[in-house]
């Protein structure tokens, strides 16, 4: 059972759960919360239990990218706080087609990046192996490597799976509304 759209997920920092906007009492159904979310892979439950916590306790809101599951392509998990203290919204959000790449020039000015460092940025979002990016811009993988650490010290983002969490935020904001699925 995958949340749909007018299914939000109540979940608290301690991992009890609820369907919105339904009100029974916060429950650990027979489903447990990943399977509620139809999560499978471990580092990808710690993440989004990190964002759980971050929403419920530091009033933070996360966008984390899901893996690709059959006919489910261009989902991403939104974590966002609840009005109520202790707790977290979660919602996976899907696109129509192909999500939008952002803008080359708006990265460039937001971030202080060069052309390249842009170009590389938007091409994680498309393949996540710097091989083929570097194979599709003919030059050497140790280049491409080189960008990326670049464009992780430019952004401010840990790793190459935050970076590409941001920049997917990034595409999704600069979606036309009416592509977006609420």
């Amino acid at each position: 059972m995958s949340p749909k759209k007018s299914q939000d997920l109540m979940v608290s920092a301690t991992g009890t759960w609820r369907v919105m906007p339904q009100h029974d009492s916060p429950k650990r159904a027979r489903a447990t919360l990943p399977m509620a979310l139809g999560v499978r892979c471990n580092a990808t439950i710690s993440s989004v239990l990190g964002a759980i916590n971050l929403a419920a306790r530091d009033n933070q809101t996360s966008v984390l990218s899901l893996p690709h599951r059959a006919g489910h392509e261009n989902e991403v998990l939104k974590v966002r706080p609840a009005r109520e203290t202790g707790f977290a919204i979660v919602s996976v959000e899907k696109f129509d087609g192909d999500p939008a790449l952002p803008d080359l020039r708006l990265l460039m000015n937001l971030f202080s990046l060069t052309e390249t460092e842009a170009e590389i940025g938007i091409s994680l979002l498309v393949t996540n192996e710097l091989r083929e990016i570097a194979e599709a811009r003919h030059c050497a993988l140790e280049t491409v490597r080189m960008h990326v650490k670049s464009l992780l010290r430019k952004t401010g983002m840990p790793s190459q799976k935050r970076l590409t969490v941001l920049l997917t935020t990034l595409a999704m904001l600069a979606q036309p509304q009416g592509r977006q699925q609420a």
